[in-house]
């Protein structure tokens, strides 16, 4: 029997030695490939690396970004590494992989600002993306934040669809861990194919190569617009009854499972001297960024969360549907981002 024990654990640490030797040496692909190739060779000058969520993919532009650090007598260069339906967790696993693959030239990244539910959204599942980021250090994170939402509210029905999305994570986990799906990839590092798997279609590289990619126009309909204004009431209730809730009975600060995430990315960006920007979206939950900067545990925000009507972000002429800006709104969000970063730099 102990013999059994031993060499079934003996095939175990073997098997999972191989196996992280193997993702080691696999090729990137899909858009960090592109960021690879794109930001690690033909940067002249420091950088600037956009990450988060369809907010950014489609919102933040780099050559508007270069051209108003010009105009302010500054010089970045910038890659937008936007992914749609991205989240914090994926956000994160990204931007730790940019810090670990710079070369010293990086000086600022700009991160999308999510919630921490620990959930896994479904749009991506069928994508390799989705089994890139559960290393054991995202898919641990996720099951501890299904945890702390589940102690806030303990119900057997809300318990079993945090067991669902922890089973998910464990499946993603797996496949990751046992490199399952990578065969392409692994014969294509030994040079049997001539495809790299590097997407070159326009979702991946973006308008003119640099990773975004503008909406154009408006798509606006009657159902979108009463979901905007059915959505905009909710948001001005909420935010009455916290202004009349008394300070003892306010949250004083965001939660744990967010503070971790948030911490280690910071610590790992200091350590190689670069800054971060935290960009807050509408409907983030700005009240648990804004905490984590009173607390110090970042240090750079710029807020975008005003959904109103009398917010210009929501004016007929930058917004392309409820979520979305424009490419006109875009550039000019980009701008203010572009002007924020100077001010930090020139002020350090």
């Amino acid at each position: 029997m102990k013999v059994r024990l031993f060499s079934l654990l003996a095939f175990f640490l073997a098997f999972g030695l191989v196996a992280t030797v193997v993702r080691s040496i696999l090729p990137e692909s899909g858009k960090y490939a592109w960021y690879l190739r794109q930001g690690q060779s033909s940067v002249e000058s420091d950088k600037v690396v956009f990450i988060g969520s369809s907010h950014i993919y489609r919102q933040l532009d780099p050559d508007q970004f270069e051209k108003e650090i010009a105009s302010l007598g500054g010089e970045l260069q910038a890659f937008n590494l936007g992914l749609r339906g991205a989240h914090l967790s994926e956000t994160t696993y990204f931007a730790h992989r940019v810090l670990q693959d710079d070369q010293n030239q990086l000086r600022w990244l700009v991160v999308e600002a999510f919630p921490m539910y620990g959930g896994v959204s479904g749009e991506n599942d069928f994508a390799k993306r989705q089994v890139d980021w559960h290393d054991l250090t995202r898919s641990l994170d996720c099951g501890f934040a299904l945890w702390q939402h589940w102690l806030r509210r303990p119900s057997p029905a809300f318990l079993l669809k945090q067991v669902i999305d922890a089973v998910r994570h464990t499946r993603f986990f797996a496949k990751r861990f046992t490199n399952a799906g990578a065969a392409s990839d692994f014969l294509a590092m030994l040079g049997r194919s001539t495809q790299m798997p590097i997407a070159g279609h326009q979702e991946i590289v973006g308008h003119q190569g640099r990773g975004f990619s503008p909406l154009q126009g408006r798509s606006f309909d009657e159902q979108a617009l009463s979901r905007f204004a059915s959505l905009q009431t909710k948001r001005r209730k909420s935010e009455m009854l916290a202004t009349a809730m008394p300070a003892s009975a306010k949250s004083p600060s965001a939660p744990i499972e967010l503070e971790r995430v948030v911490a280690r990315l910071e610590a790992s960006a200091a350590q190689k001297g670069v800054s971060i920007l935290w960009f807050i979206h509408a409907g983030a939950g700005e009240s648990d960024w804004h905490s984590l900067q009173q607390q110090g545990v970042i240090q750079h925000l710029i807020d975008f969360s005003d959904p109103t009507l009398s917010s210009e972000w929501y004016g007929e002429e930058f917004r392309y549907d409820y979520g979305h800006l424009n490419w006109e709104g875009a550039k000019k969000m980009t701008s203010i981002v572009a002007r924020k970063i100077h001010s930090l730099d020139s002020s350090n």
